[in-house]
C-alpha cells in the first residue's frame, strides 16, 4: 500500500580515534520516505539528513553533516508478469566538503520464475556519477532471488 514513514535517532560512540579513546562523539539521523501505489504503478522517494558532533581532533572538523535523497518508480506489466523499475539517488556524506557527492541512476527489471513468486530473477543497469572529476562507472548486475 501507500504511505509515509519517518524515523529519527540519536547515538553516542566512544573511541573513534585510538589516540583519544575516551572522547565521546555523538550522531543523529532523520529520515522520511513515502510511496504511492496507483494501479500498476508505484512511485517512491525519500530524504535522509545526518549530523556528527564532537568528533576527535584527528577528523577534518569537529562536526559534519550529510544529506541524501532518492526517487524511484516501478511499473508492473501484468501480461508479462514482470516489473520494470528506475531509481535516481543523490548522496553527499559531508556537505562541508566540495566535490564529495555522488549520483546514481538505476534501471532494471524483476521477473518471477515461479508462481507464487518465491523464485525471481532480477537484472539492473547502474550508472554511478561521482563529483570531483572522478570517472563515471557503470555495470550490469543480475541476481536470482529466493524468498520464503
Amino acid at each position: 500500500g501507500s504511505g509515509i514513514q519517518a524515523v529519527g535517532y540519536y547515538g553516542t560512540v566512544v573511541g573513534l580515534d585510538e589516540d583519544e579513546p575516551d572522547v565521546s562523539s555523538h550522531f543523529w539521523r532523520l529520515a522520511v520516505s513515502a510511496n504511492k501505489v496507483y494501479r500498476n504503478v508505484e512511485v517512491l522517494g525519500g530524504l535522509v539528513y545526518g549530523r556528527d558532533l564532537a568528533l576527535p581532533a584527528s577528523f577534518a572538523s569537529a562536526s559534519t553533516k550529510g544529506v541524501g535523497y532518492w526517487f524511484s518508480g516501478q511499473y508492473f506489466v501484468p501480461s508479462a508478469r514482470l516489473t520494470l523499475f528506475g531509481r535516481y539517488a543523490f548522496s553527499d556524506p559531508n556537505t562541508g566538503l566540495a566535490n564529495d557527492a555522488s549520483r546514481r541512476f538505476v534501471v532494471g527489471t524483476v521477473l518471477p520464475l515461479s508462481l507464487p513468486a518465491y523464485l525471481r530473477w532480477a537484472m539492473e543497469y547502474r550508472l554511478y556519477n561521482p563529483q570531483g572529476g572522478l570517472p563515471k562507472t557503470n555495470n550490469l548486475a543480475t541476481a536470482l532471488i529466493m524468498q520464503f
